[in-house]
């Protein structure tokens, strides 16, 4: 039998168990720290604070996963870059279900970001620097060239999306955003 080659790049791949592939309770659920890492088909939920954070890498790869039921963000990318997420959900979180921090150049593309049965606490996706809400213009580091497409941003406690003064070149296509309060 051949062996399968070792990933050049860090890869965590779900599989299906009797609870899914979810990580439960923990105060991070995972974080990723690795450039070109890829994080696929699982995900987070009951996290205390942050369910899915990448931290400062580049080029990471997350699909079909679960950002839910955080403290306070389904999924946190703080001075992160080019970063892919597709097909995820981030659904009744405590402040926002995405949170772009400090990050460049990163693609969202078929998503939930809050719905009828679970809505985020302030905003459904949030490009900002401010982690209680928005407020004044990210001057230093703002979240820039990113482009958030094809998804639902709906039902979320204060806002669907924002971008917060500063956030610019960031571009917005094809998004459901009903019923945000």
């Amino acid at each position: 039998p051949l062996v399968p080659p070792i990933p050049r790049k860090p890869l965590a791949e779900g599989k299906t168990c009797t609870k899914g592939s979810e990580i439960y309770g923990f105060k991070v659920g995972a974080e990723i720290d690795a450039d070109g890492a890829v994080f696929d088909d699982t995900g987070s939920e009951n996290a205390t604070d942050t369910g899915i954070l990448v931290n400062g890498a580049s080029g990471v790869t997350l699909g079909a996963n679960d950002g839910s039921s955080a403290g306070r963000f389904g999924y946190h990318f703080l001075n992160a870059s080019g970063l892919m997420l597709h097909n995820f959900s981030a659904l009744s979180n405590g402040t926002y279900g995405v949170f772009f921090e400090h990050t460049t150049g990163s693609l969202l593309n078929q998503f939930e970001a809050g719905d009828s049965g679970g809505g985020n606490g302030i905003a459904g996706i949030y490009l900002g620097c401010s982690l209680n809400g928005p407020g004044a213009a990210c001057s230093s580091r703002p979240a820039v060239t990113n482009t958030i497409a094809h998804g639902s941003v709906s039902d979320n406690t204060r806002y669907g999306v924002v971008v917060d003064a500063g956030s610019g070149k960031n571009v917005l296509v094809n998004l459901s955003t009903g019923d945000n309060t």
